[in-house]
């Protein structure tokens, strides 16, 4: 909702298409036990769901006149059911008794380090398999639709599966991962506290992400341990950039080398940050910890450190990019098509043998 008093003109283009004045009981109530929102998400905007109850979304039928989805609705459907069997049939190899166990630290360092990360791993499996089949219920139902899309049935995707597993950072599983609630949050956080400056406000929307979730210790530590993860890689990035040259420039064994070991590193620090999600408490979280030596949290204050006093005055100042580019001024639907596109780009291109993708550009 917005007042009265906020003027058109001070709305942005995104806020002026989905602003909304007025809405009946009905409508709200409708729209906060829709099962998008009730169940497993992904948390959509009241102008979509008023437009798909009204009848004024423009969408592909049949013959009788039902929402011509159901082959693309079952391939979401086929696709959650595999990464669900995955999760359950995986946990007989990983399991939750075993990290908090107290004889897991009777193993070798490499052993914990391995079964953690294959354990944070397997857990992603079961987050993926819901939102793709919630991503497919939306599709069967109709109000997925977006003509504008590569995959018209597309537009409340949860998360891009190809982007997942072949990212090479953490920062490209976050912009892969629960994508139509994250630009949910951008629009009605992120954005509407943008004026109280950029750290206020993202530390804002996390406080929120977190309480959304619960108010156990193991959400805190998950979701702020994001912040010097993407600080750190984005730093290191820039360094290598600095120092190595662009990704360009370097010969085929050194990005072969190179990829392989960002993904590689992606994989260990994404199966260590996820472990305060999956087991909550702080202790479990500690007693995982505690088996490798808080590692990855003492490489990434070592690393802040040595950037921010010995490495960052020595580099380039980064670009200031002009206000009309930052994300915050810009209709997020049309970032989540440019990503579709990108995405569809990358796979026509995966086909004529291109297969380096984002390069750790997304570092």
């Amino acid at each position: 909702m917005y007042p009265e008093s906020i003027l058109k003109a001070e709305l942005t283009e995104d806020q002026k298409k989905h602003a909304i004045r007025d809405f009946s009981l009905l409508e709200l109530l409708s729209f906060c036990f829709t099962y998008t929102g009730g169940l497993t998400g992904p948390q959509i905007t009241f102008t979509r769901f008023r437009a798909f109850c009204e009848g004024t979304m423009k969408m592909e039928t049949d013959e009788t006149g039902k929402p011509d989805s159901i082959n693309a609705a079952v391939k979401k459907l086929s696709t959650g059911s595999i990464f669900l069997a995955a999760y359950l049939f995986g946990g007989h190899l990983f399991h939750r008794d075993t990290v908090v166990s107290p004889t897991f630290h009777d193993h070798s360092l490499l052993y914990r380090l391995f079964y953690m990360s294959g354990y944070g791993q397997l857990a992603l499996t079961k987050y993926i398999g819901c939102w793709t089949v919630m991503e497919g219920g939306c599709m069967l139902l109709g109000i997925s639709y977006d003509s504008s899309l590569p995959n018209k049935w597309g537009a409340l995707q949860g998360v891009d599966i190809r982007g997942h597993f072949l990212g090479y950072s953490n920062k490209g599983f976050i912009d892969n991962f629960n994508l139509t609630t994250k630009y949910w949050f951008i629009r009605y956080l992120f954005k509407r506290t943008r004026e109280w400056g950029k750290w206020t406000s993202m530390m804002y929307t996390y406080v929120f992400i977190i309480l959304w979730h619960g108010v156990l210790p193991g959400y805190w530590l998950a979701f702020l341990f994001e912040i010097p993860v993407i600080t750190a890689e984005k730093q290191f990035a820039r360094s290598i950039y600095h120092y190595c040259g662009t990704y360009e420039s370097w010969s085929p064994i050194t990005q072969t080398v190179t990829m392989t070991a960002a993904r590689f590193a992606r994989y260990l620090t994404l199966g260590y940050g996820i472990q305060p999600f999956i087991l909550l408490t702080w202790q479990d979280t500690s007693h995982v910890y505690n088996g490798l030596y808080w590692g990855l949290h003492v490489i990434l204050a070592v690393w802040l450190l040595l950037f921010n006093f010995c490495i960052e005055h020595r580099l380039p100042p980064v670009p200031r990019y002009q206000k009309k580019d930052k994300i915050e001024d810009r209709d997020y639907d049309e970032l989540k098509k440019d990503k579709v596109h990108l995405a569809e780009q990358n796979k026509l291109n995966s086909r004529n043998g291109d297969t380096q993708g984002d390069k750790l550009k997304t570092m």
